[in-house]
């Protein structure tokens, strides 16, 4: 919610030219040219790291929960909570600051990229704000936990590869086009407006595709999504829990 809201209030773009991409304002309140216009795109480029900051949050409290449960039920309420919360806003920050740093538009930035910029957009660039510039849960899985049933760790098994797919998705999504854009660049690969075409595309996926994954790895979610297009899977084949070994004897 945050994340569009950002987007309503600083909508950008990105264009690629030679060694330079450029991330830009289009519309809104802060169009016109200032220090804290481009202060905010820097903002809007940090949601990308803020993404990440939840998906590490969410994996810290997941590792917690299952080797260490009595110090989640202590000490978690409300301080993990908290602790998550600043971990987030710490990307988000770090982010901003480093994006605002490295890619702040001097008047030889922008003189570099200004005649593909009015060549491609029809615009005068002057007065445009622009920036130019688990393996080891699984492991512990496998070997088996004490306090939990064979079925339990099954599903928290699903549930880690359900956690797996939901982090590769902003991948493909969110980091792939931006990593395009500026390693294009790097290279002298001139994208162009491509990742104006395919990223409002991309990132309107992400609210479906996100809770599929969590579906699609649990039988009986499953189960009730293919029997709504009355496609009914066989419970037995998908509640099959395969045996795990504790270490006994």
């Amino acid at each position: 919610m945050v994340s569009s809201l950002a987007d309503t209030l600083v909508p950008v773009c990105v264009h690629t030219h030679r060694y330079a991409t450029m991330v830009f304002t289009v519309d809104g309140p802060f169009a016109e040219r200032s220090k804290i216009g481009e202060i905010l795109v820097a903002c809007r480029c940090a949601f990308i790291s803020g993404t990440y900051g939840i998906l590490n949050s969410h994996f810290i409290y997941r590792f917690l929960s299952l080797k260490y449960d009595k110090f989640v039920n202590h000490y978690f309420k409300p301080w993990g909570l908290i602790s998550a919360a600043f971990l987030v806003i710490l990307h988000w920050t770090m982010w901003a600051v480093a994006t605002n740093f490295a890619m702040g538009s001097g008047e030889e930035s922008r003189e570099y990229v200004k005649q593909s910029f009015e060549d491609s957009f029809g615009a005068n660039m002057t007065n445009v704000n622009i920036l130019v510039a688990v393996f080891s849960i699984m492991s512990y899985l496998n070997d088996g936990v004490s306090y939990m049933s064979p079925k339990t760790i099954q599903m928290q098994k699903r549930l880690f590869w359900a956690l797996s797919i939901q982090t590769a998705i902003p991948i493909c999504v969110s980091f792939m086009p931006c990593a395009l854009a500026l390693y294009g660049s790097a290279f002298q690969i001139d994208f162009g407006s491509f990742s104006n075409i395919t990223a409002s595309i991309t990132v309107s996926t992400f609210p479906f595709l996100d809770p599929l994954a969590i579906i699609m790895c649990l039988p009986a979610l499953r189960r009730r999504l293919f029997a709504k297009i009355n496609i009914h899977l066989d419970p037995t084949s998908s509640n099959q829990v395969h045996s795990v070994s504790r270490g006994v004897p």
